[in-house]
Formats: C-alpha cells, structure tokens, sequence
C-alpha cells in the first residue's frame, strides 16, 4: 500500500507527467486525485493507487503561500495534531470559498473579523496557527510525516500502521534501541536484531495459543560500564529436545 501511494504522490505533485495527465483525464477529470472516485469498471492499476488514497488523505498537508490553490473545505490545510481537514459542518458560503478569501486583500495576513464570523473559536485559533509564508511563491502540496516534505515510502508505511493496526496491541516490552548502541560491526547488530525478532514473534504466538519452543530470551545489560549480550533459558529448549535456529 505504502508503495502505491508513492504513485499517487506523484499524480498529486507531477501533474504534467504523461501518466498523471492520462489518468486525470479518464479517472478523475473534475477533481483531485484526494477527491477522485472508484468509478465503473477501472483498470487494475487504477484500481490499485486509488486504493493508497488512504494514507495520502491522512498525510499530506498544503503549505501556504497566496492561498488561491487551497479549497477552505476540500483540501487538507490546518496544523491540528490530529486532521489537517476543516471540519464540517461549517457555513455553506465556506464550501465555495478558497483559503486566499480568508486573508486580508494585498497582503498575506488573516482577515481576523472576517474568520471570527464565520467559525467557532476552537475553529478560528487552528486557522490562526498557520504561517502565511512570502518567501514561498505559490501554494505547495507536502508530506507532513517527513522534515524534507517529500513523501517517502517509509514514512508511508509507519503511517499506514498506524491508522490500520493497533500497534499496542503487538508492542513487546524492552530497551530494544540499546542493540543498537552496542559497539561491534554492523552485521553483528543486524544478527542481534534478527533474533530479537525471531523471539518476539514466537511470544506473541504463545500469548494467542500457538505453543512454540523459544530458543532463548534476549537481554541487553550493562556490566562494568560494558554492554553485553546474555541468551537465557536455553534449557528450555533442551527440555522439549529440540533445537530451533
């Protein structure tokens, strides 16, 4: 999915790609990629990215500039924590306007009578938080899960759990970034880390029913300001005589 969602990036950022220009105009020719629908009958490719929508809708972010190319309402825009939508319902005179109708005219600066009449409080501090940027020419679209603004697949990924697991739910207690403070070559750690892995998915398997045997339990400690690495009840793998690598 996060993959996918690479290639909507790119039709919301490379509009003159002639990819981009041949699927807006069969797809979505009226509205944005965030907007588009489903439709009858589409490819399998089409039908693929716009399934990533999803992780784009909750990830991107318009930086401001003039606000003529942000819609009030359609468009992702506020610096709330939790949504960077407008909610609605709002005034229907909102549905229509633009984020450029919401400043002062000639200068990029807030209409501040304007927007306390139109919104409610809570309303009108999120929509004042926003920085009105004259350094940026015009309005961009950016990825707000990364500092450079660009949408990266990693990024999309850890985004994409987030919203669709409960990571709670598959958290396994432990100082887990101490292995990688460990000083030994990299291949080392990597093994370490594999391992870990390996252990904490036979526990979560135990915790819903499935017995396995666990070869050893992973602790990192520090002994003489030294970190060291100690594999515990392999014994129990010697009880069940059976040995997994």
């Amino acid at each position: 999915m996060a993959m996918l969602a690479k290639q909507g990036w790119n039709l919301l950022n490379k509009p003159d790609a002639l990819a981009s220009k041949l699927l807006k105009s069969k797809y979505f020719p009226n509205s944005s990629f965030l907007e588009a629908k489903l439709r009858h009958n589409p490819s399998y490719a089409w039908r693929s990215i716009w399934s990533s929508r999803s992780i784009l809708i909750h990830g991107c972010r318009w930086k401001i500039s003039d606000g003529s190319k942000v819609r009030v309402m359609q468009d992702p825009w506020l610096r709330n924590s939790s949504s960077s939508w407008m909610p609605s319902p709002q005034n229907n005179d909102v549905y229509n306007m633009y984020v450029c109708d919401l400043m002062n005219e000639g200068s990029n600066s807030w209409n501040m009578n304007l927007i306390s009449g139109m919104f409610p409080p809570c309303i009108v501090d999120s929509i004042m938080q926003v920085p009105v940027l004259d350094v940026v020419t015009h309005d961009t679209l950016i990825w707000k899960e990364d500092k450079s603004g660009v949408y990266t697949i990693k990024t999309g990924y850890r985004l994409c759990m987030e919203k669709t697991m409960n990571i709670a739910k598959h958290f396994v207690p432990g100082e887990w970034k101490r292995i990688w403070g460990i000083k030994s070559p990299p291949k080392v750690r990597n093994l370490i880390w594999k391992f870990v892995e390996i252990v904490c998915l036979r526990e979560r398997s135990c915790k819903r029913g499935v017995w396995t045997v666990l070869v050893a339990t992973l602790f990192v400690t520090t002994v003489s300001n030294k970190q060291s690495i100690f594999c515990l009840d392999v014994s129990l793998a010697k009880k069940f005589g059976t040995w997994l690598v």
